[in-house]
This record gives C-alpha cells, sequence and structure tokens, in this order.
C-alpha cells in the first residue's frame, strides 16, 4: 500500500508539470450527442495533437460496438474499413495483436455482440490487461481473469484454455457460431487440424475435414499433435459443455476490448504512469466518474507531435472528463477514424507509419436513429477567402435532431446576402470585405460570414491526365490571399482565334501555329503563350498580365511627412519582450533552436497573451529564427493561423528575421515575412589584405495616422 500510494504521489506530481502554453481547440458536433474534439498545444514537454471522441452511453439511439474483420476470421484490416464495416460513424483502433502476417488474434478479451473472445492465461500472473466492459447493468473497466474449459460428462474437465483465439493452432481453442460459422477459412491457411463437434450439448462429430460451427453448440479446433495425445477422450455422443468463467459475470456482457495497463482509477493514476516514462503514440479510453459518458482518445507521436508518457496520457485523459482509463494499442496503430458531417468515414489523427496500419479490432459508435426533422441548418464555407465578382458555391447543411444529414434544395429556403447577391447556387461578393449570408428555413435560422478579396493576379498551374495537359488557377490579391479559381468562372479566348479553342480547362488545337491564351477574373488579366510548334517563334506581343502588388511597400522612403514618423528593425531579437509605441507593438521572440516550442515553450504563452490584450494597428513579431524554417511544421501552422487571424482582423502584420546574404519580402495570407540580410562579406585591400565588413539591412516602417509604408534599406 505504500508503495502504490508513493506511485500515486509522484504521478500526481507529474500531472503538474503539463502545462499548457498555447491552444487551438476545435469541437465538431457528430451525432446528437457525441463530439469530436481536436486540440493542437504547446506544453512545457512540447508540441502536442490530440483527438477526442465523446461518446454518450445512456443514448438509446447510439451503440457501441467492437468490430473486427467480416471479411475473414482473425484477418487484420485497417481502422477506417473495420469501423465503416461494422457502421461505425466513429472510433479507434483497440486492443493488441501479434504483428506478424495477416491474421492475429486480440491479446485481452474481446467480447463482439455477447460472443467472447479470450484465454485463460490472460491476467493469471500479474494484471498487465485491463478491458473495458459494456453491459446489462452499465459500463466499467476492470482486470478480467477468465476459466476456459471443457466439461466432458458433466464432470471431467478437459483443459482447452482458448475461446475464439486461432492464430496458429499451437493450443486448442474453441469456436463459436457469432464469430466463425465455417472452418473453412482456418482449414485453407493453417492446413489439416481436427474439429469435435458440439451440437445441443453432445459431441456429434469428430474429424480433420473442414466442418460448419453449429448456432448451438460448438467447435473445439486442435493441431494435429494434440489430437493424437488426447484422442482417447471424446467420442460421438459424449456430453460436453464449454464453461467459462470469470471474476466478472460475462454472461451479463455483450462488448469488452482490452488493452494494457490502467491509467487512471476513481480520478488518480495509478501506479503504472511511473514505470512507462517513454513518449510514444496513444490510444486511450476512459470513462467519466458516473460511467455513463466513454472518451475514445488519440495522440499522435514519432513526428511533429511529441505523443506522451502514461502519466501526461492519465492528465489529458481527466482534463477530457475520464475518471477511469487504460491504454489501448498505440504506436503504428494509433487511429481514430470518424465520418464528419456531410462527408464520409475518413482517419482524423496522422498516424506515426504515415498510413493505417492494420489492426485485429476497432472500438467504434453507430447511430441506429431514423431521420427525423430538420432542426438545424449549418451554411458551409468551402474556401477561406472568396473572389469579388465570382461565383463562390454556397453550401448549406440540414439536420434532424441526431445529426443525421437531410437533402434540402436551396428552392426551399429564404437567403439574404449582404454585400453580394446570390445566382445559380453560388454567392458573388460585390466588393473585398465581409460578405453576410443568412439562410431561413421556417423559425431555423443559420449566418455565416465570407471574407472577399479583389483577384489582382491568376496564377496558372498544369496537371497531365490521360496524357493530356489540363490547366487549373489560383486567384490572388494585393495581401496574399489565395482561392481558387474554378474554369467555369473564368473567361478565356484564344488568339490567333483558329489556332484552337478551350475546353474546361483543356486546350483543344486546331492548327500546329503558336499564340496565346487569354483568361480574364472579373477585371484581372493573365496571358499565357500558346506553343504548338516548335520551329515557329512565339508571338513577341504578348501582353502583359496583371501582378499582385503590395500596396504599401516602397523602394524607398523620403522623409517624412506631418504626424509620421519611422520605426527602424535591424538586428535579431533575443528573449521574450514587447514595446507599444503609438499604436504600433513590437514583440521579440527566441526562437533560436528552431522554432519557439523548441527553445522556450513559455514564448508562445507570452505571445498568445500579449496579442490577446493589444489593440495595437501594426503588430511587428522579431524573431532570430526564420518561423517559415521552424524544424515543426505543424508548429510554423499554428504560428502563420495566428498571424493570419491578426491580418484578417485588418492589423498590419510584419515578421521579422534575420540572417543570411539575402533580404525577401513574403507576403502570405496578409501577413509580412521579412528577412534582414546580416553577414560578413570579405574585402582585399593592397594595404590591408584580407579584410571582413558587415553587410546588413534594415527594415524601415512610416507610420501615419491613417496609413504604412515600408521599405528594405542596405545600411
Amino acid at each position: 500500500m505504500k508503495k502504490y500510494l508513493a506511485a500515486v504521489g509522484l504521478a500526481t506530481a507529474l500531472f503538474a508539470l503539463i502545462h499548457t502554453h498555447y491552444e487551438v481547440l476545435e469541437t465538431t458536433r457528430l451525432s446528437r450527442d457525441t463530439y469530436l474534439h481536436t486540440s493542437t498545444r504547446i506544453t512545457e514537454n512540447g508540441l502536442t495533437r490530440l483527438n477526442v471522441l465523446e461518446i454518450p452511453l445512456n443514448d438509446p439511439y447510439l451503440s457501441v460496438g467492437v468490430f473486427n474483420s467480416q471479411v475473414e476470421y482473425g484477418l487484420r484490416q485497417s481502422t477506417t474499413r473495420l469501423l465503416y464495416d461494422g457502421g461505425a460513424f466513429a472510433g479507434v483502433n483497440g486492443d493488441f495483436f501479434g504483428l506478424s502476417g495477416r491474421h492475429s488474434v486480440s491479446l485481452g478479451l474481446e467480447i463482439v455482440d455477447g460472443h467472447i473472445s479470450a484465454h485463460t492465461g490472460l491476467n493469471a500472473g500479474t494484471n498487465n490487461s485491463a478491458s473495458f466492459l459494456l453491459g446489462a447493468y452499465g459500463a466499467f473497466i476492470d482486470y478480467v481473469h477468465p476459466q476456459i474449459n471443457l466439461v466432458l460428462n458433466g464432470y471431467a474437465p478437459f483443459y482447452v484454455g482458448m475461446v475464439n483465439m486461432v492464430s496458429d493452432l499451437r493450443f486448442p481453442s474453441f469456436l463459436t457460431h457469432g464469430y466463425v460459422q465455417s472452418t473453412a477459412c482456418i482449414d485453407e491457411r493453417l492446413g489439416r487440424s481436427y474439429k469435435i463437434v458440439v451440437y445441443d450439448g453432445y459431441i456429434v462429430s469428430i474429424t480433420h475435414y473442414t466442418v460448419d460451427v453449429p448456432q448451438n453448440g460448438f467447435v473445439v479446433i486442435m493441431n494435429t499433435n494434440d489430437f493424437h495425445y488426447n484422442y482417447y477422450h471424446f467420442y460421438i455422443g459424449q456430453r460436453a459443455e464449454m464453461a467459462i468463467s470469470a471474476n466478472v459475470y460475462l454472461d451479463q456482457i455483450h462488448t469488452a476490448v482490452s488493452g494494457s495497463n490502467s491509467i487512471l482509477y476513481h480520478g488518480e493514476p495509478t501506479d503504472a504512469t511511473i514505470r512507462y516514462l517513454a513518449r510514444h503514440p496513444r490510444t486511450l479510453l476512459g470513462l467519466n466518474a458516473t460511467g455513463c459518458r466513454l472518451i475514445l482518445m488519440t495522440i499522435d507521436g514519432r513526428g511533429d507531435s511529441i505523443g506522451a508518457n502514461f502519466a501526461e496520457a492519465a492528465a489529458f485523459m481527466l482534463e477530457f472528463g475520464a475518471h477511469y482509463a487504460i491504454n489501448l494499442d498505440g504506436g503504428g496503430s494509433t487511429t481514430m477514424a470518424a465520418r464528419l458531417p456531410l462527408a464520409d468515414l475518413a482517419v482524423i489523427n496522422t498516424p506515426s507509419e504515415g498510413s493505417q496500419r492494420a489492426v485485429i479490432n476497432t472500438i467504434g459508435v453507430v447511430n441506429n436513429s431514423t431521420v427525423g426533422s430538420i432542426v438545424h441548418l449549418e451554411i458551409v464555407q468551402s474556401r477561406r477567402y472568396a473572389p469579388v465578382g465570382l461565383p463562390t458555391p454556397l453550401y448549406i447543411r440540414a439536420f434532424d435532431e441526431f445529426m443525421n444529414s437531410i437533402y434540402l434544395p436551396q428552392q426551399f429556403l429564404q437567403l439574404f446576402v449582404y454585400n453580394g447577391y446570390l445566382t445559380y447556387g453560388s454567392i458573388i461578393p460585390l466588393r473585398a470585405g465581409t460578405v453576410y449570408v443568412q439562410a431561413v428555413f421556417g423559425d431555423i435560422v443559420a449566418n455565416a460570414q465570407f471574407r472577399a478579396i479583389d483577384i489582382a493576379q491568376i496564377v496558372p498551374s498544369a496537371g497531365t491526365i490521360f496524357g493530356q495537359t489540363w490547366l487549373s488557377f489560383t486567384g490572388m490579391d494585393n495581401y496574399g490571399r489565395s482561392v481558387p479559381l474554378s474554369v467555369d468562372s473564368l473567361q478565356f479566348q484564344v488568339f490567333p482565334p483558329e489556332i484552337g479553342h478551350m475546353y474546361s480547362g483543356l486546350f483543344i488545337p486546331h492548327l500546329e501555329e503558336n499564340g496565346w491564351l487569354t483568361v480574364a477574373a472579373h477585371n484581372t488579366r493573365l496571358f499565357v503563350p500558346i506553343e504548338m510548334h516548335p520551329y515557329l517563334p512565339a508571338y513577341a506581343n504578348l501582353p502583359e498580365s496583371d501582378t499582385a502588388r503590395d500596396s504599401s511597400r516602397r523602394q524607398y522612403l523620403d522623409v517624412p511627412n506631418y504626424g509620421e514618423f519611422d520605426l527602424l528593425f535591424l538586428g535579431a531579437a533575443r528573449g521574450l519582450q514587447s514595446y507599444y509605441r503609438a499604436n504600433v507593438l513590437t514583440i521579440h521572440i527566441d526562437a533560436s533552436h528552431g522554432g519557439i516550442a523548441r527553445t522556450n515553450p513559455a514564448g508562445w504563452g507570452y505571445l498568445a497573451a500579449v496579442l490577446e490584450r493589444t489593440t495595437a494597428r501594426d503588430i511587428i513579431i522579431q524573431t532570430n529564427y526564420r518561423p517559415m524554417y521552424f524544424t515543426n511544421r505543424t508548429e510554423f501552422g499554428l504560428f502563420h493561423n495566428l498571424m493570419r487571424g491578426l491580418a484578417d482582423s485588418g492589423r498590419n502584420v510584419f515578421v521579422v528575421s534575420v540572417g543570411g546574404e539575402a533580404s525577401w519580402v513574403h507576403l502570405w495570407d496578409g501577413v509580412r515575412y521579412v528577412n534582414l540580410a546580416y553577414y560578413y562579406r570579405q574585402y582585399y585591400g593592397y594595404y590591408y589584405g584580407y579584410y571582413y565588413l558587415l553587410e546588413m539591412t534594415a527594415l524601415r516602417l512610416r507610420i501615419g495616422v491613417d496609413s504604412l509604408y515600408y521599405a528594405i534599406e542596405e545600411v
């Protein structure tokens, strides 16, 4: 008891170390009361990505089940395939299994629709396989100790020890009709084996041929050596009974899946949390304090996300409401899949091996409700930005109270648009800024906002399909915001017209001549050369395409006007500091080790706190490592999304780094990433020999009451 209390005390102390400095949390409702939470966070230990399914167990229209292969007994398949075949709309991978070969068995207790798969050796020496059990009297977590025997003539037990577990026939096993209907697939895979067929309590057949597994009975399957050693125990007409006992009433359980250790018990970490300190991808299962809510969690690892040890995993589960939790199979097996509204079942997390591993079973949730009446509308923003003067598809989703998707044609809706208009199921913005859309169905109302941008440049790209080159186009505004352009919304003109025509992004030639293609999007033009004849010169008078230009950038800045002042930035930032002057906020962030999280995770908390309370119009982030080259690409994604949110709110955002021989400005989604050259150049002097001079550039900001301009200057 002292050892256990000491372990719990240490594990509890470890909880305090998981301080979250920054988090992006998204929640999606998957059914009436089932939610998917996606959390990307910066903790003291690094970047961690969690996905959490929160499932009610008291919803009569939902059922939680364990799913294994519907194709072949013991066949390993992907998590999405197992869940899809089982009719589940969300779930995770389940128990541990043997990795060798395409077939395997669950290493712990498994119960599917009341049919048990287990072995007597489970938890025989020590508790190392905890199970989630769901039955007539609710859900709970426990270590199960099964005893499995064949009872002959009512009193003589014959040790079998396994039920519905056949991987290599090293040991005899029971087979029940609920798991497998015939031994054909086993015989084909493993070759000759002996079967003792029991029907209605009596042995009716002893054979090495393929047999059907009777519904009112079972089959004992064993290898040839085991049968020859024990054949005298059996004869046709003999009474036979499969006897399964355990420390819990398994006959009251209809669903069970197992993992390894219990990591939470009564809201406290178990002693297992101090024994397993390595961080890996994790799949976890938990119950809340009353056992009415199931929590399934995946923690990504071995990549941008650092994974978790048992203590950290227990802390995360406790944070999302679990009071009891076990560790399911993790590592390369860790997979969560869900069917998002109006989407197919798909992987939600990032498997560490780059793709799904074939696993032995999954646990998921099935929606058994029928489609009801519409109670909820949602306007889908398929794109971040909408181009002015061009159509952007408008998608409106309707759901009943169980979040079943209901098709609702737009003609049954009242639609209102501000700063735009509707045409053929799309919105066309009138000017740059915010477009407001409202959809009304009876007394149900949905609202959405779209950000409209002016297209200043059209960027082409080409791809080959069936040996033909297809063009696609992206629109870009003067702030680096981009949006894909549908070819149906563009105007094409071939010059000279007799050389060919465009069809849905494909140029169809008529003559082997050169020319150009004009692509028009609202007020913007792109001219693409057409070179069909390699020996003829291309047209020399190709017009110049429109190009996006940063209206705030200047080659140089003259003397400031009245009311304007300059700020000069040169040199790298150190530590964590912020300065505020005349509506300009400057923040210094240290990222010298390849990222903020790798250098000092507290920097994320500092950055977020300062930005949350600022009212500054102009924001300059100075860092000593270029964010676009952060070692952790997910961290850069978090950083850019934070900056982009500021830019979308109307702020001028500069992210300034220093280093190398090149100065550049990259304008992306309204954020200006600036790098200032800083290096020593070698020179040769006649009297002094070789010497070095520091070459550097600076960023000059010209700040006015309602304006901001900038220039890159040599120093």
